[in-house]
């Protein structure tokens, strides 16, 4: 299986974790996607949602940021980053 089959696997899943509301088991799975294509905005923006859900505000920020300097107009990245500085103050 090559890299990008890995992590497209990995992110299926994630999804559906997500979906099922677990995002502990999400976020480890797209952390794991990441390992195989670490500059996949798709993969951060998801990330940063999941973590949003969890109240990670911290890393869901800095996981935002990384979306969106890959993707300057990436909004549900934008859309996370706006809730994290609003509950970061």
């Amino acid at each position: 299986m090559t890299d990008v089959e890995s992590a497209k696997r990995l992110f299926f899943e994630a999804l559906d974790f997500f979906d099922a509301n677990d995002f502990p088991n999400a976020e480890q799975r797209l952390r794991a996607a990441l390992k195989f294509t670490p500059s996949s905005s798709s993969i951060f923006t998801n990330l940063a949602v999941t973590l949003l859900r969890q109240n990670k505000y911290g890393e869901a920020h800095e996981i935002a940021e990384k979306a969106i300097a890959s993707v300057p107009n990436n909004i549900e990245a934008l859309l996370v980053l706006m809730a994290c500085l609003i509950h970061e103050k």
